[in-house]
């Protein structure tokens, strides 16, 4: 499923694919190029494009263009928007 991954530090959210969700989590396939760490600490937050809601991450691992991410409270519409744009890297 589509998707878009942003933080604080970030200008625009990135593009990604998500797979393996589960209750508590999942895994992150960027659409393209990488991320720096430091634009991955704190906080993140992971929009799932097809049910228009969002929900707030702690980055679990890193691999690559993959990430692991473990979700932190609760799914809740979408408090920005979120574009086709991505993010510098």
């Amino acid at each position: 499923m589509h998707g878009n991954i942003w933080s604080e530090q970030m200008a625009f959210s990135k593009a990604c694919i998500i797979r393996n969700v589960s209750a508590t989590g999942a895994r992150i396939d960027l659409a393209s190029g990488t991320i720096r760490a430091h634009l991955l600490t704190g906080t993140i937050t992971l929009y799932f494009q097809s049910d228009n809601r969002e929900i707030d991450c702690q980055v679990m691992w890193r691999t690559g263009r993959s990430i692991g991410v473990g979700f932190v409270g609760s799914f809740r519409r979408p408090t920005r928007q979120y574009g086709a744009r991505s993010a510098a890297s």
